[in-house]
C-alpha cells in the first residue's frame, strides 16, 4: 500500500478501534459473539484482506504494513484480531504461496470481502507433530473423498470454506510429501462443525472440531493443483500467523 495512504489508514483505524471496538467489549464478554454490525464494519474498513494483492480485492499491503496493522487492531480485545487473521494470514497467504490462478481468482476476493476462512491443520492426535496428522484424501474418479476430524478450529462455527490438510499417502515421506492442502467449502455434505468449545479467554472468537465424513471435493480443490506441498504452506501460512499473535 503507498506510504502515505497507509498512513491515513492507520489513524482511521485508531478511530475505529477507539469509537466502534472498545465500547462493545462488554457486550461481547457477556454474549461470547461479536456483533454481525461490527463485522459488517470491519468488513467496510476492509481488513479481511489487508494483504491479499489488490487485483483480486484486497488492500496489497506488505509484511510491515499487516504487523503496524495488527498492533493497532490489537489494542481491542484479542477476539478482533483472531476472526481476521485466519483470512489473511493463515488462509489467504497459502492461497498466495501455492494457489493456482484459478483458485486465487476463485476465493480471494470473497475472503477479501469478509468472508469467514478457516485453516485445519491440528487433530484429536496431532497437535505439536502436525506432520502425523491422520485425515486422509483418497482420490476418486473425478477429486477427491476426505475423512478425519481436525481440532481446535479457530473461526470454524462461522467459516464458508477450510483449507484442510490430509494425507495423500499412507506412509510418511521425506519433507512431509505425504500431506497435501484441500479447499473444502464448510457447508457440503459431510462436513459438520461441532459445537464450540469452552476456553478460559478470548470470548468472541470460537474454536470447535471439524469433522469430516465421505466428504467429496472436485480435483479443483487440490491446492496448487499439486500433491505433497501441504505441509509447506502450512508451516509458511504458520510463520505468517505468528506475527499476527506476536
Amino acid at each position: 500500500m503507498d506510504a502515505e495512504v497507509f498512513e491515513q489508514f492507520l489513524i482511521q483505524l485508531e478511530r475505529f478501534v477507539r469509537d466502534r471496538l472498545i465500547p462493545v467489549e462488554r457486550k461481547i464478554i457477556e454474549t461470547d459473539l461479536i456483533p454481525e454490525s461490527v463485522l459488517e464494519a470491519m468488513r467496510d474498513m476492509g481488513l479481511f484482506g489487508l494483504t491479499i494483492p489488490e487485483e483480486h480485492g484486497g488492500a496489497g499491503m506488505n509484511i510491515s504494513q499487516y504487523i503496524r496493522t495488527m498492533h493497532t487492531l490489537s489494542y481491542a480485545m484479542p477476539a478482533f484480531r483472531s476472526i481476521i487473521s485466519i483470512n489473511v494470514g493463515m488462509f489467504a497467504s497459502a492461497f498466495k504461496n501455492g494457489g493456482t490462478e484459478a483458485q486465487k481468482a476463485a476465493w480471494l476476493p470473497r475472503i477479501a470481502a469478509g468472508e469467514i476462512a478457516a485453516f485445519g491443520l491440528t487433530e484429536p492426535g496431532s497437535g505439536s507433530d502436525a506432520a502425523g496428522l491422520q485425515t486422509t484424501a483418497v482420490p476418486t474418479a473425478d477429486g477427491w473423498l476426505l475423512n478425519g476430524t481436525k481440532r481446535y478450529i479457530t473461526n470454524s462455527p462461522f467459516a464458508k470454506v477450510g483449507l484442510i490438510m490430509a494425507r495423500t499417502a499412507t506412509e510418511n515421506l521425506p519433507k512431509n510429501a505425504h500431506i497435501s492442502a484441500f479447499i473444502v467449502p464448510l457447508d457440503i455434505p459431510g462436513v459438520t462443525i461441532c459445537k464450540s468449545d469452552r476456553k478460559m479467554g478470548q470470548s468472541g472468537s470460537h474454536i470447535a472440531d471439524i469433522v469430516l465424513e465421505d466428504v467429496h471435493v472436485g480435483s479443483q480443490a487440490l491446492l496448487g493443483g499439486e500433491l505433497g506441498k501441504g505441509f509447506a504452506f502450512a508451516m509458511m501460512s504458520l510463520d505468517n500467523g505468528r506475527m499476527s499473535v506476536g
